[in-house]
């Protein structure tokens, strides 16, 4: 989402099915912003593809299932 008070409101939205979620900031390009809706992460894709399954099924969104990537760091420390 473009507007941060869109993505809140569904993750209020798919938190009150009972799933676990967080609103991710993420910048797209140099001077724009979206939110992303967030589930998880899962280990394993079968649970992962069960979880989305069973947000469509309690919401009627379909989630996308992507892999997870660790935030990055600004700080660059080689350790």
């Amino acid at each position: 989402f473009r507007e941060k008070e869109r993505a809140e409101l569904l993750s209020r939205q798919i938190s009150e099915k009972g799933f676990e979620v967080f609103v991710e900031q993420t910048t797209v390009s140099r001077n724009e912003t979206s939110y992303r809706v967030r589930v998880g992460p899962y280990a394993e894709l079968a649970v992962a593809q069960e979880t989305a399954q069973e947000i469509l099924s309690k919401s009627g969104y379909r989630a996308m299932i992507l892999p997870f990537q660790a935030p990055r760091s600004d700080q660059s420390n080689p350790s």
